[in-house]
């Protein structure tokens, strides 16, 4: 019986949910690149110098991690830097085959810019992106905890079990150059955090269940990647909107075909409710519902209108925070055409 009671339960929470529409939008990205750079290379400036090297080395040695992995990791970043800035369109990308020695642990000074021009001389960039530096650190905790198990005989006693606690930071740093003003663009510094944990009846078990290190690296440096390329590069995202299903049975019919994308045979029923029905809540739910529609259609302007029209005139009051939603999306519209036409 109960089982059919939350089965019912279920299908009737289903069927009170709204429907929704997902729209791929174009969002601008956080720092605004001068309109002439276009063409951009991403360079290596994170790898160690000689003493770094046999440094990490040892590390590595004594830790029991693998030698190489953050170069791997930094690969990543690199990459996932190039696979964003491409999203958009907005640039063109190379990773120029230049690697230049940094310090692992600080920031450091700019990059010369004898050497930034030439290296977009030599590549024909406009802009030139430099991981400057790639660090990453690990730290291990050992618990202990205690555990019931229960046996086939029913008895539950307590076995003690070690627990391998990992907290992974990766940290990047990024300097965008302009070849032709001679400008740093842009400074940022991209945290990556990871934990992992594994237990086993040993110490060696449970440090043997955890993620393999590599892995993890190259993980959080592909993350950190695409943190700063969605700093510096307009980048999709997908936004979920709602739009009513409830009130008669023609706003049903009209939420039915658009769910089934037979948008246009909605917006005429959706208008008629407007414009013939006297109940102002359904009316109000149908001018909501062409809001939606015309911003699903690229029209915000339009879209504003109606949410501004069910809000004033038939006093839905969702229709006030969706208006402000497509009034931000209008702004962050005006600013994506200045980063991607200069305009």
């Amino acid at each position: 019986m109960k089982r059919i009671y939350h089965f019912f339960a279920i299908v009737l929470l289903l069927s009170s949910c709204k429907p929704h529409t997902y729209i791929s939008v174009l969002q601008p990205a956080n720092v605004t690149i001068p309109p002439h750079i276009k063409k951009i290379g991403i360079i290596n400036r994170s790898l160690a110098s000689k003493d770094d090297k046999w440094l990490n080395i040892i590390e590595g040695i004594l830790s029991g991690e693998s030698i190489g992995a953050d170069r791997e990791g930094a690969e990543q970043a690199l990459n996932a830097v190039k696979t964003e800035l491409e999203k958009s369109g907005r640039f063109t990308v190379t990773l120029p085959a230049v690697s230049l020695q940094g310090n692992t642990a600080n920031f450091d000074a700019p990059l010369d810019y004898t050497m930034v021009h030439a290296i977009c001389q030599r590549h024909n960039l406009d802009g030139l992106v430099s991981m400057e530096n790639f660090d990453s650190n690990s730290k291990l905790n050992m618990t202990v905890v205690e555990d019931l198990v229960k046996l086939p005989n029913g008895t539950t006693p307590k076995v003690l079990n070690n627990v391998a606690n990992v907290n992974l930071q990766v940290t990047t740093r990024w300097r965008l150059y302009d070849d032709s003003t001679k400008n740093i663009v842009d400074n940022f510094t991209a945290n990556n955090n990871k934990q992992f944990s594994a237990k086993g009846a040993t110490i060696q078990a449970a440090q043997g269940a955890l993620p393999y290190k590599r892995n993890a690296l190259n993980e959080s440096g592909f993350a950190n990647g695409i943190i700063y390329g969605q700093r510096i590069s307009p980048y999709w995202i997908t936004i979920d909107r709602t739009f009513y299903k409830k009130g008669n049975d023609n706003l049903k019919l009209a939420a039915d075909l658009a769910q089934r994308k037979k948008w246009d045979k909605a917006i005429e029923i959706w208008k008629k409710e407007m414009s013939l029905n006297v109940d102002k809540k359904i009316a109000g739910k149908a001018c909501y519902n062409m809001a939606v529609a015309c911003e699903r259609d690229g029209n915000l302007k339009l879209a504003v209108e109606y949410a501004e029209r069910a809000a004033a005139e038939f006093g839905l009051k969702n229709a006030h925070s969706y208006r402000a939603q497509l009034k931000r999306r209008i702004a962050d519209r005006n600013k994506l055409n200045y980063q991607m036409n200069g305009q």
